[in-house]
């Protein structure tokens, strides 16, 4: 789940092995293998930008605005179905091609959501 959306559904071995979902494949990366060679090796995909607030999410695609596979159009203005890919229900435009790799991490740049304010630094009182 995302900001209270369902985002990925499948048994649970499928899932740890195949994720299909960009939220899914970063929260699995996170997790601690108990191999430090295997551990060292890993890529761990850290997700830009600040989470939305779950009291209003972004419209369209909730995690388009952390997804590294954003893309500009769809993802702003329609939101994914729940649907049947690989063997699992998966809310994601481009669970396709994310699983045949014709898509990869940061081929286009997040898209800036005016709706979503920009964090702002303030300096603690002294």
């Amino acid at each position: 789940m995302y900001l209270g959306s369902l985002v990925e559904l499948a048994p649970a071995d499928e899932l740890y092995e195949n994720p299909l979902h960009p939220y899914t494949i970063s929260l699995l990366s996170a997790i601690p293998i108990p191999d430090p060679v295997v551990e060292r090796e890993r890529e761990t995909i850290l997700l830009s930008g600040d989470l939305p607030s779950p009291a209003n999410p972004p419209p369209a695609c909730r995690f388009h605005t952390r997804c590294p596979y954003v893309q500009p159009t769809r993802c702003r203005d329609d939101v994914p179905p729940l649907r049947l890919v690989h063997g699992h229900h998966v809310a994601c435009h481009w669970a396709e091609e994310i699983k045949a790799g014709t898509v990869r991490p940061h081929e286009v740049e997040p898209v800036f959501d005016p709706g979503i304010p920009e964090p702002v630094y303030e300096p603690p009182p002294v």
